[in-house]
């Protein structure tokens, strides 16, 4: 056990960070250092941000291998800011209020992958014709099959309805075949 010198709480020596190039631990927990780094942080931004991207441009292999390393460990977390910087949304609130179904057919959605019931965030692309959103032109949740079909369709009512008219005239044909004796 170690005390923290800035917050005065006993602490397991595991909470504290070794001494860059000396033996021993820091005499601060590393709840406290980061809560002095965001503080420094946010009271010059601009100085921090250069820092960072100065850093970040001498070790560009790094500052990824990092930055996937993280993602590696945290893939939820990962995942939510994506959508968040994407789409401006959080994805969790928006898969609960859908319960997990489909906006556009009603069906159940599988969180992850690259499958037909995988989820994918639809947005009208009249607004946001990118990959990303303002987040205010997000209809909602959806599959990937169903994302596809709007794609393909060029979200076009007249075209959707022309196929829903189609594939009615065909199932009643069919129906008629195989009511004849």
């Amino acid at each position: 056990m170690k005390r923290c010198t800035k917050c005065g709480y006993e602490k397991d020596k595991s909470e504290f960070h070794a001494r860059s190039g000396q033996k021993g631990l820091r005499s601060h927990c590393k709840k406290c250092i980061n809560k002095a780094n965001l503080a420094r942080q946010a009271a010059d931004p601009k100085k921090y941000n250069a820092r960072t991207n100065t850093w970040r441009a001498k070790n560009p292999g790094r500052a990824s291998a990092i930055s996937r390393a993280w993602q590696l460990r945290h893939p939820k977390r990962a995942k939510a800011i994506a959508y968040r910087v994407k789409y401006k949304i959080d994805f969790d609130a928006l898969w609960q209020a859908q319960e997990g179904k489909c906006a556009s057919c009603g069906r159940l959605m599988v969180r992850g992958g690259k499958n037909p019931d995988s989820v994918c965030v639809d947005h009208d692309k009249r607004c946001c014709s990118g990959k990303k959103s303002c987040g205010k032109c997000v209809r909602g949740l959806i599959h990937r099959n169903c994302n596809l079909v709007l794609g393909y369709a060029k979200d076009d009512l007249v075209v959707l309805r022309s196929a829903v008219d189609y594939l009615e005239r065909w199932n009643s044909q069919t129906t008629d075949r195989e009511n004849k004796p």
